[in-house]
């Protein structure tokens, strides 16, 4: 949700670099509408499948506006290459921030185990990358069908198989 603060965190950190993480948005609907968040003035939105899309929309349109319009030094990385690739798609993102490859970034999750995790994906964040979220959305196509003229821009716009 830091797409909305990018205008702002140009301005404020005229040299940072941005990491765009991109979901196909029909899957990006499912896990909002299924993640465990505390309700707040945000998640609220993410109780139904309407509201996430009624959400994701705005905001995917301003990350469109700020694509064009803003200068910030950014990478997109699409959230389906990163999982069937994540050696290369990580060496990509680390060569963008200026970092050297070690192996044990292929085992994050066994320094996750040591933490304390806070995030509502804590349960994720300990397993090894895996491939199930992918296309997701298909077995939840008749659900999803309401929603997909809202999705539809974003879906090819940025890059999802229609």
């Amino acid at each position: 949700m830091n797409i909305i603060a990018l205008d702002y965190i140009e301005r404020t950190f005229p040299n940072s670099k941005i990491i765009v993480m991109l979901q196909d948005p029909r899957d990006a609907m499912l896990s909002s509408f299924f993640q465990n968040f505390r309700i707040n003035l945000m998640t609220y939105h993410f109780l139904t499948l309407k509201g996430a899309a009624n959400f994701y929309a705005p905001v995917m349109r301003l990350y469109t506006l700020y694509r064009q319009k803003l200068s910030f030094n950014i990478i997109e990385v699409k959230y389906e290459d990163l999982v069937t690739d994540l050696q290369g798609k990580v060496k990509r993102i680390l060569n963008f921030l200026g970092l050297e490859w070690e192996d044990s970034i292929l085992r994050y999750y066994e320094q996750a185990l040591m933490k304390m995790i806070y995030t509502p994906s804590y349960e994720q964040v300990i397993k090894p990358v895996y491939l199930s979220s992918i296309d997701r959305w298909k077995n939840y196509k008749c659900y999803l069908e309401p929603i997909m003229s809202i999705l539809e821009p974003y879906i090819r716009n940025f890059g999802s198989r229609v």
